[in-house]
Parts: C-alpha cells; sequence; structure tokens
C-alpha cells in the first residue's frame, strides 16, 4: 500500500530537493524513536519470566507485571507536561524530551548489565530496572501523542494521513520486532543480551532525532504548515491558557471521537492479553503457547497494516475529491471489526452460552483474530486526523492525540480490573459489544474540517505554501 510513496524515502540522502530530504529525515527519525518506545517498554513481556529471572533472580511475576505496568501509568501523569512543552516550548523540544527520556531509561537499564553477577543478583538492582522503565513510559505521551501533529507541520494535505500512520503504526512495530529480537537475544547470550540490544536501538534513534529532527520546516508544504510553523516560532500565552482547553469542552464530536477511539483501542489491548485463556490449553480451540505467541504477532501485524492501507486509501479519495471521508470510513471499518469479533465471540463459550454456537476450529479462529486486528487497524488514522480536524483551533493535533491515549488506557485499565474468571467467560463478549456501541455512536458524529476550512479562509491553496508569508490574524 505505501511502496509507492515509501520509495521516496530510499533515494532521500541523494535527492536533490532540501525539503524533501529534511521531510523523511524528521519523519524516519521520529518513527525510529517512537518504534524504540514502544521495543524498550516490551522487553519484559518478550521472553518467558524464567530467561529473566535466570538473570535477575530477584524478580516474580508481580514485579515483571509492575514494570510492564509503568507504560499505562505515564499517561495518568505525563500528557499534562507533553502539553505544556509542545505549546510552549514548540514540537522539537517535547520530541528531543521523550529523546533525553529514552536515554536516559537506556543507561538505567543497561548499566547494571556491567556489574558482576554477583553483584547484578543483588534486590537493589531493581530499582534501576524500575527507573529506567519509568524513563522510557515517560516518554511515551511526548511520542506517541505527536505522529499527527508531526505530519501537519512537516507533510502536504495528500500525503498527511500517510504520513501520520505511518509515525503512528512504529510505535506497535517495536512490540512486532520485540517477539523474535527477544527468544533470538536469549538464545544468542542470555537476558543481559536483549537488555543491551534493545538499549542500543534506542540510543542510536533517540541520537538520530536529535542530530536530524528541525523545528519546522524552512519550506513549510502547505497552509496549515505555515501556520503552525508561526506558532512554533513565536508561542504566545495564549496558546497556552486553560480557556483555549475549555473551547472544546461543548464540542461532543471531539469528545465522541476521543472516547469511541481510545475505547476501542483499549479495549482491543485487553482482549489480546485474554488469548493465552481464551485460545490456550484448556480451551476449544487448544493453542499452544506458542502459537498463542505467534498470534499476538500477526494480530499486531495486521493491525499496523490496516492503519497504513486506511491510510492510502483516504489520501486517495483526497486526492481525487478534494475531500477526506473519515466519518465513513469509521463507521466501515469498525463495522466490519465489530462483525468479526461477533463472530469469533460465537465460535468460542462465553459467559452468556456454555458451548460455542459456531463449530469454527482453531484454525478459522486465529484467522478470525488476525483478521480482527486488521479491521481495527483500518479505522486509526482516520479518527487521529478526525480528532485533530475537530479540535482545531482550540487543541493542537498533539493533545488532540494525547487525549485519545488518555482514553485508551483508562479503558484498558477498567477492563483489566474486571476478576479473571469472569474476564475469562466474558472478554469476548466485550470487545463485541463495545465495537457495536462505538460504530452505533460514530453515526452521531458531525464530520467538520476546521483545519481545511482555516486554510481555505487564508485565501491560499492548502498544498502549496512556500515562500508563503502570512501575518498574525
Amino acid at each position: 500500500f505505501l511502496l509507492p510513496w515509501l520509495s521516496q524515502a530510499l533515494p532521500v540522502m541523494s535527492c536533490h530537493d532540501p525539503a524533501t530530504r529534511q521531510r523523511w529525515a524528521v519523519l524516519l527519525s521520529f518513527a525510529a524513536l517512537n518504534c524504540s518506545q514502544c521495543l524498550l517498554w516490551f522487553t519484559f513481556s518478550s521472553t518467558s519470566l524464567a530467561h529473566a529471572q535466570a538473570y535477575f533472580p530477584f524478580l516474580n511475576d508481580a514485579k515483571v507485571q509492575l514494570l510492564l505496568n509503568w507504560g499505562p501509568t505515564a499517561f495518568v501523569i505525563a500528557p499534562l507536561p507533553f502539553w505544556v512543552m509542545a505549546t510552549r516550548k514548540g514540537l522539537q523540544r517535547s520530541v528531543f524530551t521523550g529523546a533525553v527520556l529514552i536515554l536516559a531509561g537506556v543507561a538505567l537499564r543497561t548499566w547494571p548489565c556491567l556489574l558482576p553477577a554477583a553483584v547484578r543478583r543483588q534486590g537493589w538492582v531493581e530499582y534501576f530496572l524500575h527507573a529506567g522503565q519509568i524513563c522510557v513510559a515517560a516518554a511515551g505521551p511526548f511520542l506517541m501523542g505527536a505522529p499527527a501533529f508531526v505530519s501537519a507541520l512537516w507533510f502536504p494535505e495528500g500525503q498527511r494521513a500517510r504520513a501520520t500512520a505511518f509515525a503512528a503504526t512504529a510505535n506497535g512495530v517495536g512490540i512486532l520486532i520485540g517477539y523474535p529480537l527477544g527468544p533470538a537475544c536469549v538464545l544468542a547470550g542470555g537476558f543481559g543480551t536483549l537488555l543491551v540490544a534493545s538499549g542500543a536501538f534506542g540510543a542510536v534513534s533517540a541520537s538520530l532525532v536529535l542530530v536530524f529532527f528541525r523545528a519546522v520546516p524552512e519550506n513549510p508544504p502547505s497552509t496549515l504548515a505555515e501556520l503552525h510553523k508561526q506558532t512554533q516560532l513565536e508561542p504566545t500565552q495564549e496558546s497556552f491558557a486553560w480557556p483555549r482547553f475549555g473551547a472544546i469542552k461543548s464540542k461532543y464530536s471531539f469528545w465522541a471521537i476521543c472516547v469511541m477511539f481510545g475505547c476501542i483501542q483499549g479495549v482491543n489491548s485487553a482482549w489480546q492479553a485474554t488469548f493465552q485463556e481464551t485460545l490456550g490449553k484448556g480451551t476449544s480451540a487448544h493453542l499452544s503457547d506458542s502459537a498463542i505467541g505467534w498470534l499476538g504477532f500477526f494480530n499486531q501485524g495486521a493491525n499496523n497494516l490496516g492503519c497504513l492501507a486506511s491510510a492510502t486509501v483516504t489520501d486517495g479519495i483526497f486526492r481525487a475529491t478534494g475531500r477526506r471521508a473519515y466519518r465513513a470510513m469509521l463507521i466501515t471499518c469498525f463495522g466490519l471489526s465489530a462483525a468479526v469479533c461477533w463472530l469469533f465471540a460465537f465460535g468460542l463459550s462465553s459467559a452468556v452460552w456454555s458451548s460455542p454456537l459456531l463449530d469454527l476450529g482453531p484454525t478459522a479462529l486465529v484467522c478470525i483474530a488476525v483478521a480482527s486486528g486488521f479491521t481495527v487497524g483500518l479505522g486509526s488514522p482516520c479518527a487521529f486526523e478526525l480528532s485533530a480536524e475537530l479540535g482545531y483551533p482550540a487543541v493542537s493535533e498533539g493533545l488532540a492525540s494525547t487525549i485519545i491515549f488518555c482514553m485508551w488506557n483508562a479503558a484498558c485499565f477498567a477492563v483489566l480490573f474486571v476478576p479473571p474468571a469472569a474476564l475469562k467467560s466474558s472478554a469476548n463478549l466485550i470487545i463485541s459489544m463495545t465495537l457495536t456501541v462505538m460504530v452505533v455512536l460514530c453515526t452521531t458524529l458531525r464530520e467538520k474540517y476546521h483545519r481545511q476550512d482555516a486554510t481555505a479562509d487564508v485565501g491560499l491553496p492548502a498544498t502549496s505554501m512556500a515562500g508563503v508569508k502570512l501575518t498574525a490574524g
């Protein structure tokens, strides 16, 4: 889906157009950093507890779970600092903050690998692992909330959805890399090798961002980018004031898209964590632990592929018609996802029916689970872009994405607080009913394109702004 577009990145260093080189350097370095953040967070899930305990004997299930829980916990604390940084200091400093946090997290997590084994096995080393995970988790809001902002500032209108999708899905690619990287590193040299390898990738990606991520483009590719450039270069007190946030409190469609997409993704994340209970040994599917691990890999890969495919389609619609069709895409994509999840639920027992309503078999259930990842991913770029359109100009693209991620983690927490026995029998119903309700909610959205309308009000084309100077107001 993206090869014709991504092919521009291959000759980027030899391209004679400085703006093209700069644009791709920014996107690729940011995507690498976003990918490394998730890979570092996922480290302790990418291999078995036995391998981690062989290297750090003080670890147990509860401690590993706490190391992982710093990720969603960060979205309770860090969104406000991200908003302050992005609005008062600019996107570049916000991303740089994420890069520095990654470097700090890598240093804190990796340096115990340099200690003698007798020292490394002592309990006090655990505090450095937690400190490193906290730094990595805190970088999440600074990076995961930025893709729509990066695309709006650096890419023309006809490429914006694909740029958003590419930058956003890079975070999920970290999990895809983590699945094979964990076993490979443990087999090659143990859990310490995994820490060093993932840390090296994080350090290199953070260094690339510090070198190549520029504050603003010299020649903005669109009217919106020019408006953002002026805001980034000359941030005002008004752009940070709390009343700006109050301007969207009555915008039903903005909050509806944030709640809808956040709940879908959060419940979907929690649902994926139940594959072991719903498809493992003792269930009708009776899949092995290894098979379930690969199912998670392909589910995440299909999610990323769906996101990129949807972005390509929406950009194509814009080039053909000059307008977006985000609402129709969301209803279609999440409607398909709801149908797929109901089919999956009917193929397994649940709290409502004691035996499967459909005799699907393990192979069909695995294919349906992968298809669910693809259909959920289809709606991702549309949701991010539509939230940015509906919130503009009261909130930036970055803050709109951050609100979605807060809803995402809140929904995930809510599902995971369900007692394990009840969750095992109701997880498939929860995801199916959530998607169904959210599709109905999506039909009530009022689709507006405030960013595109703002560029039209300036009286200039939305796709070419090189050399244009705008005045305030």
